[in-house]
């Protein structure tokens, strides 16, 4: 009987031991790392005709295989920041006309969100694809005043496509 509870002893301090071992090990590991890439010409002209073997990866100086390459066009994402401060007042039009324009570029799978900063830090709480919306924002939503916090604005842009995937 003493055997039995002996061993019974020793099987649960290893069935511990392994079990603590395994709670203090994290692993983890990266077979593919996206790699976004927009190449022009001297001219400033997109080149599209590109194959994988017109490009080289290197990590730290060693060259890596390329195991996925597209051509494809990819959806963006994205927070359009506008500066609504004092000192954009003479440009406001020009800067929503340019705006609607980037609206109009925008592809079918594109998502856009628009944002204000000056006396204060706005995004429209619509990430979209519907340019009729985003449209909307430009035309009602927009009201130039105050000082100009930009880094206060790219810090909410960025925290808002922060759950974003993709480019």
């Amino acid at each position: 009987m003493r055997r039995l509870t002996t061993m019974a002893i020793c099987v649960l301090l290893c069935v511990a031991l392994a079990a603590q071992e395994q709670e203090g090990r994290f692993r983890t590991s990266v077979d593919t790392v996206s790699i976004y890439a927009t190449v022009n010409d001297t001219g400033g002209r997109l080149v599209a005709d590109l194959t994988k073997d017109d490009f080289t990866v290197l990590d730290n100086g060693t060259p890596r295989d390329i195991t996925f390459f597209s051509s494809d066009i990819q959806p963006i994402t994205v927070v359009v920041m506008l500066d609504m401060s004092e000192s954009m007042f003479p440009r406001f039009l020009r800067l929503r006309t340019s705006t609607l324009s980037f609206v109009d570029a925008l592809l079918p799978h594109d998502r856009a969100q628009i944002g204000t900063f000056g006396d204060e830090i706005a995004i429209s709480p619509h990430l979209t694809s519907d340019k009729q919306l985003l449209r909307r924002v430009l035309n009602s939503e927009l009201w130039p005043m105050g000082g100009t916090p930009i880094w206060n604005a790219l810090d909410a842009a960025m925290t808002a496509l922060a759950p974003e995937s993709g480019r």
